[in-house]
């Protein structure tokens, strides 16, 4: 897992986007922020019928590819297999960065080469007149949390060749195979013990609106039954790399 690369390692941030015109400015200002800069932003356009596209190309390090396939499994993977970055970081278009996210987590993952990625701790911000998610209380959200979201995580790219790319028959539950198949494999993570990402919670979050609860509890199901076979010595289903 350690880097071979003797020149600064180079990050590049995938975002996916459909339709985010109102939050997706914030989003890349988030990224021009960091006090690490990044080597390359790509935005994979889901053909958004709003003005996401023209935000995204008025951007000075963006890149925006069109969506080739559908969903953000297979744009994420897209925007990982278009990078020239030795670490890859992802981008909700409507979550929000603290400005040294990206120094604390390529540092650690520098000073650790046995880890694979970086995790940290998310903030909770409601947007006014949203209802609260299903599963959520005002508590929840009040509480900064230690996530798995992609939007907090920095991973080496090797980490993809290694373990594959993200499942794309998925509705939803993506990023929580990937993780979970990454943990199967033994390979450890960077905790960064502080709010490094800010998750806007809003009416259209996919998130929090899966297209059918009951299929949604179904792919976790399916997910944990998988990594349980795979920790048992069964045999690893076949990846999509």
């Amino acid at each position: 897992m350690s880097q071979t690369n003797e020149a600064e390692p180079r990050v590049s941030v995938v975002i996916a986007v459909k339709n985010a015109e109102a939050f997706l400015g914030e989003a890349l200002d988030s990224i021009d922020s960091q006090t690490r800069p990044v080597t390359e932003i790509l935005v994979v356009d889901g053909r958004s019928t709003d003005r996401s596209r023209e935000i995204a190309s008025s951007h000075s390090k963006a890149r925006v590819l069109l969506e080739e396939g559908t969903g953000f499994a297979g744009a994420w993977n897209q925007g990982i297999r278009a990078a020239v970055g030795d670490y890859i970081a992802i981008l909700d278009s409507d979550d929000l960065w603290r400005a040294d996210k990206l120094e604390l987590q390529v540092a650690a993952l520098e000073a650790d080469p046995e880890c694979g990625y970086s995790i940290a701790k998310t903030r909770f911000l409601r947007m006014e007149g949203c209802a609260l998610p299903p599963g959520f209380d005002r508590v929840d959200l009040e509480k900064d949390h230690t996530s798995f979201f992609p939007s907090v995580m920095l991973a080496r790219r090797s980490l993809f060749d290694e373990v594959g790319f993200f499942e794309e028959d998925w509705a939803i539950s993506s990023d929580v195979e990937w993780i979970r198949r990454v943990r199967d494999h033994g390979i450890g993570h960077v905790v960064i013990p502080e709010v490094l990402m800010t998750r806007r919670i809003h009416n259209s979050n996919i998130s929090y609106k899966p297209p059918d609860v009951s299929s949604f509890k179904r792919e976790i199901l399916s997910i944990l039954k998988t990594s349980l076979d795979r920790r048992r010595g069964g045999a690893d289903p076949e990846r999509r790399d």
